[in-house]
């Protein structure tokens, strides 16, 4: 039951996790954090190459400069950078967008 918890965090992504490193650092480990996911199954390792190309990599997450001074803050940036391509001088395409 999640009335067992102290803070109730919804969703696993990025923000999620890094909003759990955060709650417990500031409050110690008898903080009891619960973070629900909506998805069934904890997601293939960044660093299976049978599941994940540099192209799937590439577009799978954005994450901008507040974002990797947070995630450097809370040393969890050198992770990041091992399971992420850099990206430089992308065009951002949305469907409806293009120029006449």
């Amino acid at each position: 039951s999640l009335s067992h918890y102290d803070s109730v965090i919804c969703g696993g992504g990025p923000a999620g996790l890094l909003a759990a490193i955060m709650l417990s650092r500031k409050y110690g480990p008898s903080h009891r954090i619960a973070v629900c996911e909506r998805r069934e199954a904890i997601p293939p390792s960044p660093n299976d190459n049978d599941v994940w190309s540099d192209i799937a990599r590439f577009y799978l997450l954005g994450i901008g400069h507040r974002g990797q001074r947070a995630l450097k803050e809370f040393d969890v940036f050198d992770d990041f950078e091992k399971a992420s391509v850099e990206v430089r001088g992308r065009r951002n395409w949305e469907p409806g967008q293009t120029a006449e």
